[in-house]
């Protein structure tokens, strides 16, 4: 078969180009002689070099290669037929891929599966650096003329919702967030405030947050309702950087067994610390103790004040085996869980100067600083 005449024809010994592309086809019996001629001629399949017993040739341009090593090379077997000078060729190559497939399939599905854990692995981290973001930035200093005006508008806007006269306190703290302050007075409108829903509550709540981040952009809103008769907070809350709020009220019974606590435990006394200058014990006073539904279980909440320079130094000194803020966090929550039986409570610590958290324990009692 022949292809240009710039290529030299390639066939096999025996009429491999006959039986490939005729049939078995009659030929007369006959002998001649031939001039074969060997140049090192090798056979590469798949860009792969093969070794063959026999040395391919060529005679009158045409090249012969060794049918039985090429038809082994393919994958098939050859057997000669000398009763009918016949040469078989059998495929031995199998075209069921189903194991194949089956194989593909299942590595296919893994992959799936492990993109899948990796995009939500991406999306908890991305929530964990927004929420670290949320924590550690301070956003822009605020003016105290500013904050006066956007106190004005909301004190005209939100004064008298659900027939409520309500104030309204706008600061900023140490740590660059929006200090918010709602308050009532229970003996003109107890009657009033206790026919409101937390949902009520939650969304008057947002709206006045959302009117100040009008003003406001890029800061983050912690806040209180507050009973100006008592000065107990019934409802504490944060709006984020992201425009999500997270509420939580504080039903009359934690209230009551807030004030208890609050009564009874007044200051973590004789804490151990050391500094570079000296070592010794303090006492942290507590300012109030609040109880509030969690996201999963009760939380309290430890308010005390790191006011001034001398008790931060003094707490950033606390020993490390001292256990007395641990010990009382846990006498807390289990005067709390006696109380309510068969709920989870967790607890922290809450400097009321800066708004953070400076100490916690978790519903399995673990404590921790922060």
């Amino acid at each position: 078969m022949k292809i240009s005449n710039n290529y030299k024809k390639l066939c096999l010994v025996l009429g491999l180009s006959t039986v490939f592309s005729a049939g078995i086809v009659d030929a007369a019996n006959y002998t001649k002689t031939l001039k074969a001629t060997y140049r090192n001629i090798q056979v590469s399949y798949n860009g792969v070099v093969k070794s063959i017993s026999e040395e391919p040739f060529a005679i009158d341009g045409t090249t012969y290669v060794p049918l039985r090593a090429v038809s082994q090379i393919l994958g098939a077997d050859v057997n000669w037929d000398g009763t009918n000078n016949l040469v078989k060729i059998t495929n031995t190559a199998t075209t069921d891929n189903s194991s194949q497939v089956t194989s593909l399939q299942q590595q296919l599905a893994t992959a799936n599966y492990n993109l899948a854990l990796a995009q939500r692995e991406v999306e908890t981290l991305k929530t964990e650096l927004a929420n670290y973001k949320q924590d550690t930035s301070t956003g822009s200093d605020i003016s105290t003329s500013a904050l006066n005006k956007t106190l004005a508008s909301i004190q005209e806007t939100f004064g008298t919702e659900n027939r409520i006269d309500w104030t309204f306190d706008l600061t900023q703290n140490s740590s660059g967030k929006l200090e918010l302050e709602i308050s009532y007075d229970s003996r003109n409108d107890e009657s009033r405030f206790n026919r409101l829903s937390s949902s009520e509550l939650r969304l008057f709540t947002q709206d006045i947050c959302v009117a100040i981040r009008k003003n406001h952009s890029d800061i983050e809103i912690v806040g209180s309702i507050t009973d100006s008769r008592s000065d107990w907070d019934k409802a504490t809350f944060t709006y984020s950087k992201t425009n999500k709020i997270s509420f939580s009220l504080m039903s009359d019974n934690y209230y009551d067994t807030a004030r208890d606590l609050s009564r009874y435990y007044t200051s973590f006394s004789n804490i151990a610390y050391t500094t570079s200058t000296e070592n010794g014990k303090f006492t942290l006073p507590i300012d109030s103790i609040e109880l509030a539904t969690g996201s999963r279980s009760l939380l309290f909440t430890v308010k005390v004040k790191l006011s001034t320079v001398d008790l931060q130094t003094k707490w950033k000194g606390i020993q490390t085996n001292d256990t007395v803020i641990e010990d009382d966090l846990y006498d807390m929550q289990i005067d709390i869980e006696k109380e309510y039986d068969g709920v989870d409570v967790e607890g922290q610590v809450v400097d009321t100067t800066t708004g953070n958290i400076i100490a916690t324990i978790d519903t399995n009692g673990r404590f921790s600083y922060r």
